[in-house]
């Protein structure tokens, strides 16, 4: 048995080293002068070690982005072109076994939720006329 426990501890730390893009865990480099919006999915977030079954599912996935904050990893899934290609794409992801799987907005290398990124938008782009 504990031959088989090392074994899943082996293969699940070769199955998160072998699709992470970003080796040191760091937020992406912020594009000076820029707003930049990816609409991405947050597929999972774990403290400690990913089950098993989790990698396998993280290794289905393209353009896995693991981010570590606070020694806790997220990973994100790879940008989508438009907030309704990212609502479909969270379908897909929740019928693949990612649970708690929600969409997010990747504003200027910070990970927001859909709805901040909304009013940071309305506030940027509203234009009041006073008579």
């Amino acid at each position: 048995m504990k031959s088989f426990t090392f074994a899943a501890l082996l293969l699940g730390a070769f199955a998160l080293s072998s699709f992470t893009g970003n080796p040191d865990g760091d937020k992406p480099e912020k594009s000076e002068g820029k707003n930049i919006v990816h609409y991405r999915i947050e597929l999972c977030s774990y403290k400690n070690t990913v089950p098993v079954r989790t990698a396998e599912a993280l290794r289905e996935v393209n353009g896995v982005l693991p981010i570590k904050t606070n020694g806790t990893y997220t990973y994100y899934s790879a940008p989508c072109a438009t907030e309704i290609d990212a609502a479909k794409e969270l379908e897909k992801f929740q019928q693949m076994g990612f649970n708690e799987a929600k969409q997010v907005v990747q504003y200027n290398g910070n990970f927001i939720t859909v709805e901040e990124y909304h009013k940071i938008n309305k506030s940027k782009s509203e234009v009041r006329i006073w008579k």
